[in-house]
């Protein structure tokens, strides 16, 4: 009941058509360092060495949403290889991609609101997958 009560009202805090991170860990993919790895790997920006930080907190289905720190990213995992966070359908800028309400979103397909990537943040520091990975090649 009590968990029944949480997704009510995540759900009532949030888009329908952007659901919260829900669940702890994302079971669905097991251990996410190969595919940071190679989501690293393909970014010139990243230089060689240095540790990046990521958090990983499942989503809808079998999704799990990854928050990249340094590169102040929102970028979402769904199953597959190990390609798939560097393929991903949805990489969110957290500088540009979030407005202050839903009104702002309109027609958008791709902006989120604040208060939803406030909530998937506070579900990665309470319960996320923590991960330090640092880039291994240029390619």
């Amino acid at each position: 009941m009590r968990n029944a009560l949480l997704v009510l009202v995540l759900l009532l805090l949030t888009s329908c058509q952007k659901p919260p991170a829900a669940a702890v860990v994302p079971h669905t993919f097991g251990d996410a360092t190969p595919a940071l790895r190679v989501f690293l790997d393909k970014r010139p920006e990243v230089p060689l060495g240095r540790p990046q930080h990521f958090c990983i907190v499942e989503g809808a289905g079998t999704t799990a949403w990854v928050r990249w720190t340094e590169g102040n990213m929102l970028i979402l995992w769904e199953p597959g290889d190990e390609y798939q966070i560097a393929r991903s359908r949805r990489k969110l800028d957290l500088g540009k991609d979030v407005v202050a309400t839903e009104a702002e979103i309109g027609g958008s397909t791709y902006l989120v609101t604040r208060q939803w990537v406030d909530q998937i943040q506070r579900d990665c520091e309470s319960r996320g997958a923590k991960y330090t990975v640092e880039k291994t090649n240029n390619g």
